[in-house]
Parts: C-alpha cells; structure tokens; sequence
C-alpha cells in the first residue's frame, strides 16, 4: 500500500490523502546505533510511502503524522525537539522510521506493537586535563572553558596552596606563557570574573558575583580585605550580605540586633573598616558601636548603641566651632564644650559622630596671625623771630633772673643776641654813665629785671613711633600710647534759701587723654593678600598744661581700607598741620612813640608746619616652618637679634 506524504514548510502542514495536519521538527547531527537490537517492526510498518516531503517542520508533528496515516502507536519523548526537512519516495514506514533516527539522533525502539522514540543519549567524553603549569615561578596556561575545580586541582597538585570557597562554580579561558605567578594567577582569575584573596600563605578563590534570593537575578558582590583596609564593589547587593562578607574577609567580630533593609551599589577602595561601615549605614535606622573589638550593629533606639567621641581641636576655640555646627548634626548628637582640651564632646550614632568630626576637620586649619608693623612719623618745621626789650618788677623774677649774655651758636639758634640781667647789673651800668658824664643818674630799685632778645631760630624735628600689634585673621587689634592730664574743675550750683540764694561751688578732677592710637582689623585672603581696615588717631595737647583751665588737645585721625602683599609696605599720609604765631609786648606809652617806641616794644613770631606720615607693613605667620624665615627677615628688618644663651630680643647698636 502506497501514500503520498506532503509537508508544507512555512505553515508546516502534511498533506495525506486529503488529510493536513501540523507538524513540528528539530536538526540534530549524525548517530550511531539508532535502532534497538532485535527491534520487531509492527506489520504496519511495512507499508510503503510513495513520497514525504517535509521543510523546517517541527519532527515530533512528522512522527505523529506518520503514526495517524498509517494506524501506528508511536510514542515520542518529551526530549524529542527541533526541526526536520528531509524528501523520501518508495520507502516502507520502518525505513522512514530508521533513517529520521539516523538523521536526526534518535533512538527508536518497540514493545508489541507500541513503538518508542526519543533522544539519542550523548556518549560520555573522558573528561579534560586543564592544560596549566608552574615551573620556577612563572605561569603557563592554555585554558579554555575548564572547570573551575579542576583547575584548582591541578595547581594544588603541582605545590600551590590554594582552595576555592564553597559553592563557588564556573569555567576558565585564558592563554598565558611564562609570566609571574602571582600576577599571572591574579589577572587570570579576575578576567574570568573571580575574586583571588590571600589569608596568610594560602590563596582562596571567590566569586564577586552571586544570585539574588528573591528571583535569580544576577548581582555583583565584591569585598576584599588587606591590611585593615577594605575594598567594596557592588552593585544591587542586600546591605545584610556586604555586612557578613566583611565580618568574614576582615575576620572581625559582629554582632547584629537590627539589619538594615535594601540593598546598595558601592565602590570604595582601601578605607578603614569603620569607614565603610559608617558609609553602608548612613541614611538608614541602624548604626554600629565598636566595643573591646567587637562591632555591634543595631537600630539607633536601642538602647546602649549609641557612641561618644571627643573630639580635640588643634587650632581654633572649640566654642567658636560650636556655634557652626549645621543643625542636622546637633539634631543627632549631643555636643557639649570641654574647655580643659579645649575639644567637643559628641554623643550619639557613629554616623552622627563621624560627619561631626569631618565637618570639623575642614574648620580645624591654622589661623594665619598677622603682625602689623607700623612706623608714624611726624615732620615738623618751626621758624622762630624774636626781637626787643622787656623791663619789669617783680620780685620772684628779679631773684631768679642771673645776669648772662649770648651770641648765636646756642642749639637750635641760627644767630641772635639774647641778654639778661636785674637791678645788681642794671645800676652799675648807671654808676659807669654817671662817672662818664658827670650826673647823677640815680638807682633802679632791687625788684627790677630786663631781657633783651634778638633771635632767629629755623629747626626740623622727627617726632617717630613705631607700634606693632599682632592679631589672628579678621579679629581687631589696638595699641594705645600717651599721657592721661588732669584739670580742676569748678561748678556753681544755686540754692533757693530762706529770702535769698545760696551758690554752692564744688571743685572736682577731670581728666583728658593725649594718646597715640592705632586700631587695624586685617584679613588673610587664599592668595596671601591682607586687606585691612586701619584707624590711626594722634591726639597731643597744645600749650603748658594749667590746672584751672582744661587743655586744648589737638587731634589727627585717619580711617582707611587697604589691601597690601605681606611684607609689602604703604604709605598712608596728608595730615597736615599750619600753626603760625605772632605777639608783641611792649611798655605803655613809650612803646607807642615812633620809631623810638622799638626801643620799648618786643615782638615775637613763630611758624609750625608738621605732617603726619603712616608706614605700614603687615607680616602673616601661618604656624609652620614658614614662618622661620620670615620671622629672621622681620628680626633683621627691625634691627633685632636673638640672644640664644638668654632666649630674649635686644637691639643692635
């Protein structure tokens, strides 16, 4: 009996005797044995098909077409898959049967009148030798896709101490000749993605990558531990597994009450423990506290967990730094001043305890000081004449008065003729015009004097002060210099008494400052600039001071904003001063008579020109080993010299 069997391609139908049906088929290679041994073919295989012809038809559909069209029980395993093309004529159904098993893998195989199909098994291959050796501390390897274990195995056969941690799996590929052990064993590992640690002399081979419980995917999970310092690389790993990855590669006991839920994606290389431990924790309700060695990690309610720190400040006031603590920290821990360590002692979560002390650390710098050196200097001129007579009784001055006389030359005189005498001089003087012209002239009285003046005087004075003052950056500074003059002071005060009034006067002292003051406020930029405020204020009294009358204090204040270089010096001035002087005395009436009255008469006239001028050079000391050099260049500028016997200052001569 023949049929035709047709099997479309793209649709995958079997055209049979006006019968279609679908169908399905996979491509294997080449077999061996297909057929059981001692197979009974069904008598119904003997049919003939005239023609099937089949194109990328799924092969499970072939066999049950097969089966429908001519009455057979075919059974087709679940393993049976792919797809089969494939055009036969004139063929009985058995050979069909024989050459799709042979095409195709198949093992077909009868019981009665049932027959089976399913899968050729694969033959077992004698398993591979991982082509890898170690001779005289280089690496060769010719790896490809080789178990993991038997990789180990080997190079722990040829003397490697090395294990692979449990549950860890995989395959190598990598081609090496002749490099160093360590770096060949280290790149070839880590280019097949696993993670080689060293405990002591043994290596251990781990995986950074591991499956997720909640549904298998892929996460990345990398912790190394050297030296006290850790590496992380993570990507979307439960915080609870970094945290038992690193208690396991640094070896260090912790202890959880609380884990933190979520998972985290990290990269950090060679930092502290308690650093990575402040970064997995921070912004969750779990902190850690290290006591004795052991880390306890737990939410910051429990009670017990939370840590206390003080933190000691090097350079600046601990309660200057207070006050700018960010109030998100101060929400978190409590902090209080201990002025004997000049520190901060903070209490609270390690988080709270660690960002305090990084928030410090960046206000914990040396405070640039800053020494202003200024040198006022006062330049004064005065032209001094002086020219006439003055006669007079008094009794105090007559006894006072010696006779003298002076011709020029005297300091600060540039010529002039000054003569002084009392009644003694004056009466022999006329004894001698008496004996002269014969007359009788007569005598002065005992309480007489007389000065005769006749001076030029030109002079130039320096009236120098050269304060400095030393202060920290942006804080002001002031040094003040002069005298404290007191006066009597009187007030009357009226009194309503019984019919008249009643003045009581009171007499007190007041007193009046004459100082030589300066105020600076600098500042220290980045660039070393000092900016700086400046208010110089010279105030000197004018005159002889009496008591009864207050003093006339003349003042001069300068106020200013300078920005300099240090070492770098300004000159600040323009206060300018004009005191002109002039006054005659003379004898009443005489002196009144011209040209004879000049013979009576003494005039007086002086002229004071002054200026103030202001040198200023700022000197920053920073608190290092700069400041050396530029405190001998300060030294040497100032004509200072260091005594290193008595470790005091004195000044070159």
């Amino acid at each position: 009996m023949s049929k035709t069997f047709w099997i479309g391609s793209c649709v995958g139908s079997v055209l049979l005797t006006g019968l279609t049906t679908a169908v399905c088929l996979t491509s294997i290679a080449q077999a061996t044995d297909h057929i059981s041994p001692n197979i009974v073919w069904p008598e119904s295989t003997s049919a003939v098909v005239k023609t099937i012809s089949v194109r990328d038809v799924a092969l499970r559909d072939v066999l049950r077409g097969i089966a429908h069209e001519y009455q057979l029980n075919i059974v087709v395993d679940d393993g049976v898959a792919g797809k089969a093309t494939l055009r036969l004529s004139d063929l009985p159904v058995s050979e069909v049967l024989t050459h799709i098993a042979s095409e195709y893998r198949l093992l077909v195989s009868t019981s009665g009148s049932i027959i089976y199909v399913r899968p050729l098994p694969l033959p077992e291959l004698p398993p591979r030798i991982p082509q890898i050796s170690i001779s005289d501390g280089l690496l060769s390897a010719d790896l490809k896709d080789d178990e993991l274990d038997a990789v180990i195995r080997k190079l722990a056969a040829g003397g490697l101490d090395i294990i692979m941690q449990n549950g860890v799996a995989g395959f190598l590929t990598g081609t090496l000749s002749d490099v160093p052990l360590n770096t060949g064993l280290q790149t070839l590992f880590e280019s097949n993605d696993f993670v080689l640690r060293q405990r002591e002399e043994i290596l251990i081979v781990d995986r950074p990558a591991s499956s997720r419980a909640d549904g298998g995917t892929r996460s990345s999970s990398w912790v190394q531990a050297s030296d006290s310092l850790v590496s992380i690389e993570v990507s979307d790993v439960p915080i609870a597994s970094v945290l038992e990855e690193l208690a396991r590669e640094t070896d260090t006991n912790i202890i959880t009450y609380s884990v933190p839920e979520g998972s985290i994606s990290a990269s950090i290389s060679e930092i502290s423990l308690d650093a990575a431990l402040h970064l997995l924790l921070k912004g969750t309700d779990v902190t850690f506290r290290k006591s004795d060695g052991v880390y306890i990690v737990g939410k910051k309610s429990t009670q017990g967990i939370a840590s206390a720190r003080l933190i000691r400040l090097g350079h600046i006031r601990a309660d200057a730094v207070l006050d700018l603590v960010p109030e998100y920290l101060t929400r978190e821990a409590t902090m209080q001043i201990v002025k004997e360590h000049n520190g901060i002692m903070v209490t609270g979560s390690s988080e709270a305890i660690a960002e305090t002390e990084q928030f410090i650390a960046q206000l914990d710098y040396p405070t640039p000081q800053i020494l202003i050196e200024a040198l006022v200097v006062d330049f004064q001129s005065t032209d001094l004449f002086d020219l006439g007579i003055t006669l007079g009784r008094d009794p105090e001055i007559a006894g006072e008065v010696r006779n003298t006389y002076l011709f020029g030359g005297a300091p600060g005189q540039s010529g002039g003729f000054e003569a002084n005498g009392n009644s003694d001089e004056a009466n022999a003087y006329l004894s001698d015009l008496s004996d002269i012209f014969g007359i009788g002239i007569g005598s002065l009285p005992d309480d007489f004097y007389f000065r005769l003046n006749a001076l030029s005087q030109e002079g130039r004075a320096n009236i120098r002060s050269r304060p400095q003052v030393a202060t920290l950056n942006g804080h002001s500074a002031s040094i003040s210099i002069g005298t404290k003059q007191y006066f009597i002071l009187k007030t009357a005060t009226p009194y309503q008494g019984t019919g008249n009034v009643v003045v009581q006067e009171t007499e007190r002292f007041e007193s009046i400052e004459a100082n030589v003051k300066l105020d600076i406020t600098p500042w220290v930029s980045s660039s070393g600039e000092v900016t700086a405020e400046i208010r110089p204020e010279f105030s000197t009294p004018i005159g002889d001071l009496d008591p009864q009358v207050p003093p006339t204090i003349n003042s001069r204040v300068l106020d200013s904003t300078v920005r300099l270089q240090d070492g770098e010096t300004i000159i600040l001035g323009g206060l300018i001063q004009d005191i002109e002087t002039s006054s005659i005395s003379k004898v009443p009436i005489l002196g009144s008579i011209p040209l004879l009255g000049k013979l009576f008469r003494n005039r007086s006239r002086s002229t004071v020109k002054s200026e103030l001028v202001i040198f200023l050079t700022p000197h920053v000391f920073y608190g290092d080993q700069r400041d050396n050099a530029t405190w001998n260049e300060l030294r040497k500028g100032l004509g200072l010299s260091h005594d290193k016997q008595n470790g005091f200052l004195e000044i070159i001569k």
